[in-house]
């Protein structure tokens, strides 16, 4: 015997094709939404589910393009014939993630749905031009990237334009040495996450939506506001104690007495082992018998 659905239908779906089953689930502004389509009939039958929230839809991605039947307002797909299929998708709302909830233990309806479906015919009737063709080699093949030896160097390092604001009087005129990894990888972190918090501040459902996509969803931004505290208070420490580094050492010139430290240092050598090759005390032995 086959289970019974979760919801039982209403007089205006119980007649219909395809029926479909709603779930959600909000957490942090943003909604949560499982549907679960219901083929009755003897013959694949084409559907499309839009969403009713007030937001707009982050779908399932396959090498970072929609999956296959997701646009930016909902899904168009087959349901195959006594089957099910199953389809979910992230709504970010302005309202805070709230949404219609329907109560397992109660027949009553909710005032609204967070989608809706519609029924587009059997699925032979599919124009098989319609399909986007780029996407799905996208899905298929993967993001063409191009190879990492050719891709252009675009972070100029921002070393040389701190070093402007300190001219050091040092001589030899060496080059501003690279920052190493380690410094340079926690930096690079940091300002993702800065770059982050700042598409974020005052975002628009639109905007947050564009940022959840492109960081994994809820889960890329959920423990930002911490991170960012941290991250904060490290560079503000690091930036304090290198401005003055920086102020003390354009106030050094150790040039003139190093170099004379090395002549002296050179001369002393020289002497040593002229003494050493010759046999003799040295020049300064000569005046004393």
């Amino acid at each position: 015997m086959s289970p019974d659905p979760p919801d039982a239908p209403t007089d205006a779906t119980a007649s219909r094709p395809v029926r479909a089953d709603v779930t959600t689930n909000g957490a942090v502004g943003v909604v949560f939404v499982a549907v679960t389509l219901r083929n009755g009939t003897a013959a694949d039958v084409r559907v499309r589910v839009e969403n009713d929230l007030n937001g707009p839809v982050l779908p399932p991605r396959q090498a970072g393009v929609p999956a296959a039947g997701w646009d930016e307002d909902g899904f168009t797909g087959v349901v195959p014939a006594d089957a099910t299929v199953g389809i979910g998708y992230a709504c970010p709302t302005a309202d805070g993630g709230s949404a219609p909830r329907a109560d397992p233990d109660s027949d009553a309806q909710p005032a609204s749905d967070p989608i809706s479906l519609d029924v587009l015919g059997p699925a032979d009737d599919v124009d098989p031009s319609a399909t986007d063709r780029v996407a799905d080699a996208v899905r298929t093949l993967g993001r063409a990237t191009p190879p990492a030896d050719v891709v252009p160097a675009t972070a100029a390092s921002d070393a040389d334009g701190r070093a402007a604001e300190y001219p050091c009087r040092c001589g030899g005129g060496a080059d501003v040495p690279d920052v190493p990894a380690p410094i340079a990888e926690w930096l690079d972190a940091a300002e993702r996450r800065v770059q982050r918090a700042e598409r974020l501040t005052d975002a628009t459902a639109d905007e947050a939506a564009a940022v959840l996509e492109g960081c994994g969803g809820v889960d890329g931004v959920a423990t930002l506001p911490a991170d960012l505290e941290r991250d904060l208070a490290s560079l503000r420490a690091v930036g304090d104690r290198i401005e003055a580094l920086a102020a003390r050492a354009a106030d050094t010139d150790p040039d003139p007495v190093v170099s004379s430290l090395v002549g002296r240092a050179a001369a002393d050598r020289f002497e040593s082992e002229a003494c050493r090759t010759n046999g003799t005390a040295g020049p300064r032995s000569e005046g004393t018998r």
